[in-house]
């Protein structure tokens, strides 16, 4: 694996599964775990009103004993749960919110408690940490986290300068420690909460160098406010929900336990993936308190626990993940490709022929083993499935290059090697991994006019290596009549780079990942077993006729004959714009790169960078330029689609010395060019509250000396102005993901602003990112279908070009000598890889990245959902008719984006075959409307 080095920080129940099971081995990523759900529920709590006196640390007495009462909490990456046992008790009293946190597994004599200051880093002790957001919105909210020795840190929005009257007492014992804290109304800017009213709420733990836990599971962060559960103000309720002990959920047997389960009835459910109910079972509460159930369908990921009283009324839900793998579904796939395999081995060559033999001789003792493990479901227990997750995978990994080739010649007959395909969104692992594509003799694209859409082919030796393995694709043709596709189609080698092993994210893989496209290089040897990717890139121009089009790929290999696959490319009659729609402002460092090529780099070499940046729909920018950018390269960039550019970092001096003739010249050049309405002042990177008054200041003069320059920063300020008096002078607000209000983004739209978001090396998953061990799919989702569904007005990126680590292009692959570890982070000593770089230097020229091209496909599939959106607007203008009301209900259903594709910024689907489907849904309705507007 790839050494970390220091690189410099910039700122900037069901008996059977067998007959139910379906083929999944075209979705997912490996590296990485995949969110378990998408229909993921929110945990809920009733909680009581009792009396009002106050209560003390022994939550063994009153009113203690009466309060609701949580615990099964999650560690930090919401996968597991957690180790060491904590447990919250809520009630509250007519001036006050109570909790009590019982915290076990570290005795007094080691807890930690190194921060007494009030508003310190407490969450690096042994804490407990909660935030509430009164109300019906998860943000803004109240951030609380109490130490163990009582010491506090307290905000509200972010600001830390809010101080709240707590009254806190802890105690401490041989087996942990107690925190009790009260919190009157009043501090939290609310009434007395009236019986039925609901806050989100999540209830978390610290403990230092052990784990981080929570109630509702979150990913990364405490703060990802839409993973909060919600807390509901029952009123004097006669039955609370009063969890005792959560036990982890693993195949066969399980149990939970609870308190006083007089009056309390339970409902378990196991849901799969979609939310779909797989098995169900109900009753009242034993008076033991012990709520036993079986799991035998590992389908079921969400295991959901409803608790209500004996008049229906909810006290409780929660849900816990199913710990044991996912593996059943993929065995009857693997036997059907087993039997595939056997009947195709007459058409392998002899030796190969004689190796596949030995092969699946020995696959199907297993295989057949592993069939009886799943039909007995008496024996099933988590370490029976931990086994037979790991004989499947052994059995895939063994399987795969005779199955991948048995596959093939059901196609491709003449075949001496294995051609399997994959789409964009996928990551064709070289090694390590089973090939997760497809195989046929053709691959069918689609996309627009003025549009760049890719596919992916795989080469696979089986019991040989292969020499100068080269994927070539003739010119493309109508099928009708013969004409020739105006626009072209590129072919890339994939290259693997080795990723630094310490992330500040989590994986389930360290080592290769495909990620630089090597478009110099078009052929290289193949080893047995390996994998190797070719990325075709098929663009269509602006004048290309609509209609269907056909060429030949050619997959050749020395001393091989060539297999050939049919190329189908149909493009669809419309037409993307230019420029994106979503501005972006995306930050391109050329001395660093010009660096790399040493007195190589020349006003060539410079345009070559500019041109890929701008064919992938990118802008040519920099956040934190200081200098205004050239007008002439502007004018340049915005002929092919630059949609927003920073016109630099002059403007403090401005705020206290008035304008300059030489920025009035240049802010003058940008109106007589045309260019004004693009150009943006970004400054005041990630500030906080003790910035706001600069903020105020510079931004001001800004707006009062170039009246239409807008103003963007990335302060973090999440009343967005409101409360801060920043509303006047900032136009462009741009949080992270995780931060986003969609509520407050429409509110700033209707004053004319905007709202925009970005990622940098944060958030991480649960939310979408573009690490290089991440899905592909995640960079299309973030540009296109989210950001579309979200409103996002624009997107912004700290940079594209962070290659310290690095020190020469990359020269060769597939196995490449570059190092993806473009961020480190001193405080943690954690690299995250391709945070920040998005492109590569090849020998002659830039080269792309998987992520890069899913970025501009995402940001095709933003256009695709405005073009339609507009189509709809049109519609609804002419006289209503049956086939307009058929059309705005289909279209309206689309650009609401299905939440079967994204349901939140932490619950979204990754498979390719999703996205694919609806992108083609939708343009099947631009067309539908395009006819219906044609005809009026």
């Amino acid at each position: 694996m790839t050494t970390p080095k220091r690189f410099f920080s910039m700122r900037f129940t069901v008996t059977s599964l067998l007959p139910a099971l379906a083929l999944v081995f075209g979705g997912g990523s490996p590296g990485m775990a995949v969110a378990a759900s998408n229909a993921e529920p929110l945990h809920e709590i009733s909680i009581p009103l009792l009396g009002g006196t106050r209560p003390g640390t022994d939550l063994t007495k009153p009113p203690w004993t009466q309060a609701a009462r949580l615990t099964g909490y999650f560690e930090l990456t919401g996968r597991w749960m957690a180790k060491h046992p904590t447990w919250a008790y809520l009630y509250y009293d007519r001036e006050n919110l109570w909790m009590g946190f019982r915290c076990e597994g570290r005795p007094a004599e080691e807890l930690v408690t190194a921060f007494t200051d009030h508003d310190s880093f407490v969450w690096r002790d042994d804490s407990v940490e909660f935030m509430l957001a009164p109300g019906d919105a998860a943000k803004p909210f109240f951030q609380i986290v109490i130490n163990s020795a009582g010491s506090v840190y307290d905000s509200w929005a972010g600001d830390k300068s809010w101080d709240g009257k707590l009254d806190i007492q802890t105690a401490k014992d041989s087996a942990g420690w107690v925190a009790v804290v009260g919190i009157p109304f009043a501090e939290l800017k609310r009434a007395f909460p009236r019986a039925g009213e609901t806050w989100f709420a999540n209830f978390c733990r610290n403990t230092p160098a052990a784990e981080k836990s929570s109630w509702s599971p979150t990913s990364g962060t405490f703060t990802a406010h839409d993973r909060f559960g919600r807390v509901v103000f029952g009123g004097r309720q006669t039955s609370s929900a009063r969890l005792s002990e959560v036990h982890r959920v693993g195949m066969g047997p399980n149990k939970v336990t609870l308190a006083r389960p007089v009056g309390i009835d339970f409902e378990i459910q196991g849901l799969d993936r979609d939310g779909k109910e797989l098995f169900a079972r109900k009753g009242p509460v034993p008076t033991d308190g012990v709520v036993t159930y079986d799991v035998q369908d590992d389908r079921a990921r969400r295991i959901v626990l409803t608790l209500r009283d004996s008049q229906g009324n909810l006290r409780a839900r929660t849900w816990y993940a199913l710990e044991s793998p996912e593996v059943a579904p993929r065995l009857q796939p693997l036997r059907d490709h087993f039997e595939q395999a056997t009947q195709a081995l007459p058409l392998f060559p002899p030796t190969a022929r004689e190796q596949a033999q030995t092969i699946l001789a020995e696959a199907r003792k297993r295989l057949d083993q592993a069939f009886r493990t799943v039909e007995d479901t008496a024996s099933y227990t988590p370490a029976v499935w931990e086994q037979l997750a790991e004989t499947i995978r052994e059995l895939e990994l063994t399987l795969d290059g005779s199955l991948a080739y048995a596959r093939t010649l059901s196609k491709l007959p003449q075949a001496e090697f294995a051609v399997g395909l994959a789409s964009p969104m996928q990551k064709v692992m070289i090694r390590d991994f089973p090939f997760r594509g497809w195989f046929d003799d053709h691959y069918e694209l689609a996309l627009a006019r003025n549009e760049r859409e890719g596919l992916q082919l795989a080469v696979m030796p089986f019991a040989r290596d292969l020499d100068q393995v080269k994927v070539s694709v003739s010119p493309l043709k109508a099928v009708a009549g013969g004409t020739e596709f105006l626009g072209d189609v590129e072919v890339s080698l994939v290259g693997h780079v080795d990723v630094v092993d310490t992330t500040p994210y989590e994986t389930d893989y360290q080592g290769w990942y495909p990620d630089p496209l090597l478009s110099f290089q078009q052929s290289c040897p193949a080893k047995a077993g390996e994998h190797v990717a070719f990325w075709i890139d098929v663009g269509a121009r602006p004048e290309t006729a609509a209609g269907r089009y056909e060429g030949t790929i050619t997959v050749e290999a020395t001393g091989c004959r060539p297999v050939q696959l049919r190329l189908q490319v149909e493009v669809w009659d419309f037409e993307l714009p230019p420029a994106a729609y979503l501005p972006n402002a995306f930050t391109y460092s050329e001395p660093e790169v010009a660096s790399f090529y040493r007195g190589k780099w020349n006003h060539e070499l410079a345009y070559k960078y500019y041109d890929l940046i701008l064919a992938h729909r990118l802008s040519v920018d920099h956040l934190y330029r200081r200098n205004q950018p050239d007008v002439a390269m502007l004018k340049y960039a915005a002929g092919k689609g630059q949609n927003a550019f920073n016109v630099g970092g002059e403007f403090r001096r401005t705020a206290r010395d008035g304008s300059t003739p030489q920025l009035d010249d240049y802010i003058g050049r940008l109106k007589k060019e045309g260019l004004f309405d693009l150009a943006y002042v970004y400054g005041f990177d990630e500030v906080k509250a003790e910035k706001f008054a600069e903020v105020r200041e510079v931004f001001g003069a800004v707006r009062e000396l170039y009246p239409g320059l807008k103003t963007m920063t990335t302060a973090q300020d999440w009343s967005f102005g409101a409360d801060t008096g920043l509303r006047d002078v900032v136009d462009i607000w741009v949080p992270t993901t995780d931060q986003y209000n969609r509520h407050e983004a429409r509110k700033l739209r209707a004053e004319g602003k905007q709202m925009w978001w970005y990622i940098c090396v944060v958030p991480i998953h649960p939310y979408a990112n573009w690490f290089v061990e991440y899905p592909a799919i995640e960079a299309r989702l973030l540009m296109g279908a989210m950001s579309y569904k979200y409103e996002v007005d624009g997107f912004l990126y700290y940079l594209i070009s962070l290659w310290t680590g690095n020190h020469r292009p990359i020269s060769s692959g597939p196995y490449t000598d570059w190092n993806p570890g473009s961020f480190f982070n001193e405080k943690n000593s954690k690299t995250a890889n391709g945070d920040g770089s998005l492109i590569c230097p090849g020998p002659d020229g830039p080269l792309a990245t998987i992520r890069l091209k899913n970025i501009r496909d995402g940001l095709d599939d933003y256009d695709y959902l405005y073009i339609l959106g507009k189509a709809a607007e049109s519609v609804r203008a002419h006289p209503a008719t049956p086939e307009g009301r058929a059309f705005l209900e289909k279209a309206e259903a689309l650009l609401a984006v299905p939440d079967t594709l994204v349901r939140s910024t932490t619950d979204y689907s990754r498979d390719p075959a999703k996205l694919t489907a609806f992108r083609e849904a939708v343009a099947e309705a631009i067309l539908h409307g395009r006819e219906l507007l044609g005809s009026r």
